[in-house]
């Protein structure tokens, strides 16, 4: 997952004040870091008030466009994007008609929440486009970036306390090897959902007061062996 580690977090914390989205006046903590629920995925964010669908999540952020970054670093096979677990593919944002190579770093909570296939309730908005009128041939123009007033925004209702969960697409997994090869997909679910049953069926059947450790040591095997679910 896209990892979040205490130090970094900490100085976004200011980014996760009340949002103007929000009706209420009081103090509220609206948003917050914590460990995820995604074993090993590091920092998740959650919601502290309960959050209706199609509701913004928090304060609009900028989006920083990385457009033809392979073109500008001569193919380099060296070479790493920094910011590349952060960013996100222009469909993504809805940005596709934007650039024709590239992808979009939003900057602030568009970079925080994890990604459950099975639990998304939340997605990354189109930006607004506007240089605050200045033209392409005005100075400074191309100093900031004109991409902003971009939201996360829920597709379902999310209850205090709930993990905001966004879609980051199949490929970001795929791409990262064996550490990541074992999440499931949408298209994995009904054989997940029948491999957790006949586990059900098992555990009940061999655990025993005289076999208490049976259901996990049978788990230890599925991780070590079978690599079926992490």
């Amino acid at each position: 997952m896209k990892k979040w580690h205490y130090n970094s977090a900490a100085a976004l914390l200011p980014l996760l004040a009340p949002s103007a989205a929000s009706d209420d006046n009081d103090d509220q903590c609206r948003l917050y870091l914590a460990e995820s629920t995604i074993p090993g995925a590091g920092l998740g964010i959650f919601t502290g008030v309960n959050l209706p669908s199609h509701t913004p999540v928090a304060e609009p952020d900028i989006v920083i466009p990385l457009a033809d970054y392979e073109w500008h670093t001569a193919m380099a096979q060296d070479f790493h994007l920094l910011w590349g677990e952060y960013s996100w593919q222009t469909n993504e944002v809805s940005m596709e008609t934007d650039m024709v190579s590239g992808s979009a770093l939003v900057i602030g909570t568009g970079c925080m929440p994890n990604c459950n296939f099975a639990l998304i309730n939340a997605h990354e908005g189109k930006p607004e486009y506007g240089h605050a009128g200045l033209q392409r041939k005005d100075y400074g123009v191309t100093g900031f970036t004109g991409f902003h007033n971009q939201r996360m925004v829920t597709d379902r209702d999310i209850p205090a306390g709930g993990e905001i969960f966004v879609n980051y697409g199949e490929a970001w997994f795929t791409t990262r090897g064996e550490d990541m090869a074992t999440v499931p997909f949408a298209a994995n679910f009904d054989l997940v959902d029948e491999f957790l049953v006949k586990f059900k069926n098992i555990s009940l059947k061999y655990q025993t007061s005289e076999n208490p450790d049976f259901t996990k040591d049978l788990w230890s095997i599925v991780e070590a062996e079978a690599r079926v679910i992490p």
